[in-house]
């Protein structure tokens, strides 16, 4: 599977990646050695 979806040297910006999806996203970009950067608002 990284052999089709190779994406080392990547940039991503994962917007809500605190927890739930997005999270689970930025971890598998992480991963796969993007360079990733997690946007998300704070909740009280």
């Amino acid at each position: 599977m990284e052999n089709l979806f190779n994406l080392k040297g990547k940039i991503a910006l994962i917007t809500g990646g605190s927890r739930g999806i997005g999270a689970m996203i930025a971890e598998g970009f992480v991963r796969n050695g993007v360079k990733t950067y997690i946007s998300s608002t704070p909740r009280d």
